[in-house]
C-alpha cells in the first residue's frame, strides 16, 4: 500500500490475497488471484499513483512479473504482444462487470452458493476473506 505498482504478474503457482483497508481500518478482501491469473494494481500501473492495495501470498507462491517500461518495449516492438494484453485486460473487464452484476442481482446466499462454481475459492480461500469479498460478515457467512 501506497508504493507504485510497476509490473504486470503472473500467479504461476499458488494464491495471492489482494486486500484494502476501509475507513474504519478493517481490511477488506478485494480478490483471490489463483495460479494461471493474470494481473496489476491497473489504476497504480498506467497513472504512477500510490496504490491502495496490498498483497499477500495465502500459501507457497510462485509469481511472475515484468516491469512496466519493459512492456512498453515489447509493445512497440511486437503487434502480438499489445493484442495478449488487450485480450487480457478485456477478460478482465468481463469478469468484474460479473462480479459487479452478482452483487446487483443477488444476495449475500445466492452469491455465497454462486462460490461452489469455483472450488479454489472454497478451498483454498480463509471464509473470513471469502465474507469480505462477499461483502458479509464472518458469522453470517457461517450461518449461511
Amino acid at each position: 500500500m501506497g508504493s507504485i505498482c510497476k509490473h504486470y504478474y503472473f500467479v504461476n503457482q499458488g494464491v495471492l490475497k489482494i486486500y484494502y483497508f476501509n475507513d474504519l481500518g478493517e481490511e477488506r478482501t478485494s480478490w483471490v488471484a489463483f495460479e494461471g491469473y493474470f494481473f496489476t494494481e491497473l489504476e497504480s500501473f498506467t497513472k504512477g499513483t500510490p496504490s491502495q492495495y496490498e498483497i499477500i501470498a495465502t500459501e507457497t507462491t510462485e509469481v511472475l512479473q515484468i516491469h512496466k517500461a519493459h512492456i512498453d518495449l515489447l509493445i512497440e516492438k511486437y503487434d502480438w504482444f499489445a493484442k495478449f494484453l488487450f485480450y487480457n485486460q478485456q477478460e478482465t473487464i468481463l469478469n468484474l462487470t460479473k462480479i459487479i452484476e452478482l452483487f446487483q442481482n443477488q444476495s449475500a446466499k445466492d452469491r455465497y452458493k454462486a462460490l461452489f462454481s469455483h472450488p479454489d475459492f472454497i478451498q483454498k480461500v480463509k471464509q473470513k476473506d471469502l465474507a469480505s469479498m462477499l461483502g458479509m460478515s464472518k458469522y453470517s457467512m457461517s450461518r449461511v
